[in-house]
């Protein structure tokens, strides 16, 4: 498979995932949120050495998935000119007017 056929099966599920949360919820998201959604999904990839459900066509899906989720990631970092504060960032007065 060429590299041009994998980046369009990246954009189709980038195209997807994009369907089911969009902007807003993406928008929301931290660097850590980020870093543990492409985790698990290289996690769910992985083979461990005792899984007899492991595949490689299942590994290929995971490590599809995981870079969407980089992409998706761009997209918001390019969309916003930042990332989404993490919530122990916030200083205190800001946490005291939002419990309001």
């Amino acid at each position: 498979m060429s590299r041009e056929q994998i980046l369009n099966g990246i954009s189709v599920e980038r195209n997807r995932q994009d369907g089911l949360w969009g902007n807003d919820f993406d928008d929301k998201n931290t660097p850590n949120d980020w870093v543990a959604y492409v985790n698990n999904y290289l996690a769910q990839g992985a083979y461990d050495g005792r899984s007899e459900e492991y595949t490689v066509e299942k590994f290929r899906i995971a490590l599809v998935k995981a870079a969407t989720i980089c992409v998706a990631a761009i997209e918001a970092i390019d969309r916003n000119g930042k990332c989404a504060d993490r919530h122990y960032d916030k200083k205190e007065n800001e946490t005291i007017l939002e419990e309001n």
